[in-house]
């Protein structure tokens, strides 16, 4: 029988959720699904590759993105200590450059990333004459001389601090595509977490802010797209971004509040715009499933779940999104998936409501069966406890026990 899931398990956590097939990785693991189509049943594989670190966590999920004989044009490389270059690259990774984004420390390249550099061995980004490697942020000297050994063409994109580096590479974007973003996110600098909702949306920048002013890098950033009325998104709620600096905001481009009291709230609400920037409206609650299939995905109805604090693990899964999944990402809890029946989940009740309509029978496909229950604590990676299914429904939390 085809496999349904195969398990890659780092260290910490992310969910990456498909619905109807669902690939799940929470607190110890990736699932990589292959649906059984012909008869709607799945089989399991769980073969173990241990993920022990940020390195071998970001070469993981690199191995999903791009599998042999797959190139990805270039690869982008990051500090595992610095959440904002991790945003910044994921963001710059997933688009335009279509590269797999890989964690080194400061000073050197681990041998498991020089090994997966190795393998995957880019083609080169065209409209950056072939460039094959990109080092974000403040990086030592020492990677590119390791880089030089796979006779990889590099580039430094430099930033003394997260906003000067998000002004640097918002000024790169412009040298590749000719004209700058008509969109812009804008994140506060103190809550990087609210960034990573919008990783997988196409054909914008991302820029920092302080709460209630205008850093100068961001506001040059800003000033060069005179005339190009762009759109900025403000992601947080006033508590972060204040109505007075978005008053000031508005003086550069259309604005668009994405509230949110944290980077959970921010994620459901960030979840109500298509991949092109067309906010909708109650249908995504009425109707996700084909919200998703219309406003995301090509032909499946699919979203990615993580946790907002483990940036280490989410940052180099969400390169995932940019067409194996094709979703919107969504914050959650460490605890679990669901909150109902008196089990810890997501911390508010949108999100149930949201999972209710993938429960309606006539919400799903035919051959769907998405286990019922809520992840529980006492599970192996083995999945040697399965939860038993809730009877009459079509859908089904199982094995989906909890890494410890």
């Amino acid at each position: 029988m085809t496999k349904l899931f195969t398990k890659v398990s780092p260290t910490s956590g992310i969910a990456l959720l498909m619905i109807p097939a669902v690939l799940v990785s929470i607190a110890a693991g990736i699932i990589i699904p292959t649906r059984t189509l012909a008869s709607g049943h799945y089989d399991f594989s769980i073969p173990e590759l241990q993920g022990r670190d940020p390195y071998e966590t970001s070469v993981l999920a690199s191995r999903m993105n791009f599998p042999d004989p797959y190139q990805p044009n270039s690869i982008v490389l990051a500090r595992d200590d610095r959440a904002h270059d991790a945003l910044l690259a994921s963001r710059l990774a997933n688009s335009p450059l279509n590269s797999s984004m890989l964690f080194v420390g400061r000073d050197h390249v681990p041998n498991i990333v020089m090994d997966e550099m190795a393998r995957l061995h880019p083609r080169g980004f065209g409209p950056d004459g072939g460039v094959q490697v990109y080092i974000i942020g403040d990086i030592s000297s020492n990677i590119e001389t390791e880089i030089q050994h796979l006779r990889l063409l590099s580039k430094r994109i430099d930033g003394a601090d997260p906003i000067v580096l998000s002004h640097n590479i918002d000024r790169y974007l412009r040298s590749v595509d000719s004209s700058f973003a008509a969109n812009v996110l804008l994140v506060p600098v103190d809550q990087p977490a609210f960034g990573l909702p919008a990783v997988p949306w196409r054909g914008h920048s991302m820029l920092f802010t302080e709460r209630d002013t205008i850093p100068d890098t961001t506001l040059q950033s800003l000033q060069q797209r005179n005339g190009l009325s762009p759109s900025l998104f403000l992601l947080g709620s006033n508590d972060y971004i204040s109505d007075s600096l978005a008053n000031e905001f508005a003086n550069y481009g259309r604005i668009n509040r994405i509230d949110g009291r944290d980077p959970f709230d921010l994620s459901l609400n960030a979840a109500r715009y298509g991949r092109d920037f067309r906010p909708i409206d109650q249908r995504f609650f009425d109707d996700p499933r084909n919200y998703l299939h219309d406003h995301w995905n090509d032909n499946r109805r699919d979203f990615i779940a993580g946790q907002a604090d483990n940036w280490q693990t989410i940052t180099p899964a969400l390169i995932l999104s940019r067409d194996r999944i094709r979703g919107p990402v969504i914050l959650i809890t460490p605890d679990a998936l669901d909150g109902r029946n008196g089990y810890p989940g997501f911390p508010y009740d949108d999100y149930n409501k949201w999972f209710d309509h993938f429960r309606d029978p006539n919400q799903r496909d035919v051959n769907a069966t998405i286990y019922d229950r809520a992840i529980e604590r006492g599970g192996d990676p083995n999945f040697s406890r399965p939860i038993v299914p809730q009877p009459n429904d079509g859908f089904r939390w199982d094995y989906f026990p909890w890494f410890r």
